[in-house]
């Protein structure tokens, strides 16, 4: 970088001497000597600063919202996308070391970070999404399924069987809610399945009633289900969904 850009980009000339133009351009390194007289200190008023963008982008280039980026090096800082996939870390000091990685519950990219060593200059990491797995949603700080009475909307312990529903078979349906779950168009309920082990390790499919997303809250869809009669007095439970060929976590839930 040149003098004059320097000047230009990151310095401010000093207060100028008394009853002149504070506004004067210069040509040439001869004009600022004639200016300011010999010995003039020149203060920075701002370290050289540099940015790290880009965008986090599905293999069609759809943005990606809801894509945390961290931020690692002499400074740390946390962005999040938006519905476009961009995000930006600004005022980056220059010759740090720097490491951007994403995270999303669910998801892998490619890369899984980008580095950024002695940073020069304004830099651009994209990452795109490279597998998607379905998260089954669970209390906070707990392995227990956030789960709901579809009718009666109380938590687990569920009962197999209960009269305050409107079906004919008088069984219980519960709620499960779960994130990186979307119905492609002409897909029903039944493409996702909900399988329960019980502590004996055997094995129950549920049946999948209802597959939707959340009101206001479209990464989050709700998954009701029935409970079976094989279930009761089954106490707890691991239950977990499968979509796309792609299986969630497991998470605990009570049957009685």
């Amino acid at each position: 970088m040149t003098f004059y850009e320097i000047l230009a980009d990151h310095y401010t000339k000093p207060v100028a001497p008394e009853n002149s133009d504070p506004y004067v351009s210069f040509n040439n390194w001869a004009s600022i000597v004639r200016f300011f007289g010999e010995g003039t200190t020149w203060r920075s008023d701002a370290a050289v600063r540099f940015s790290i963008s880009g965008r986090v982008t599905d293999g069609s280039g759809n943005g990606i919202g809801g894509v945390t980026l961290n931020l690692n090096g002499p400074q740390a800082a946390i962005a999040t996308t938006g519905n476009s996939g961009a995000y930006s870390f600004v005022d980056l000091t220059a010759g740090g070391n720097f490491v951007v990685a994403p995270t999303k519950p669910g998801y892998s990219f490619n890369p899984a970070s980008a580095s950024f060593s002695n940073l020069s200059g304004n830099q651009v990491a994209n990452f795109m999404v490279t597998d998607v797995t379905p998260v089954l949603i669970t209390e906070e700080n707990s392995s227990r399924a956030i789960a709901l009475d579809s009718v009666t909307m109380l938590r687990d312990p569920f009962p197999v069987d209960t009269s305050l529903n409107f079906s004919a078979d008088q069984h219980t349906r519960i709620m499960l809610f779960a994130a990186n779950v979307a119905l492609r168009p002409g897909e029903e309920a039944s493409a996702v399945a909900v399988q329960v082990e019980d502590a004996q390790h055997r094995l129950y499919n549920l049946p999948v009633e209802f597959v939707g997303k959340v009101p206001n809250h479209d990464w989050l869809t709700e998954i009701v289900v029935r409970l079976s009669d094989d279930l009761r007095n089954a106490g707890d439970v691991q239950i977990g969904i499968t979509y796309a060929g792609r299986s969630s976590n497991r998470a605990l839930l009570s049957i009685r």
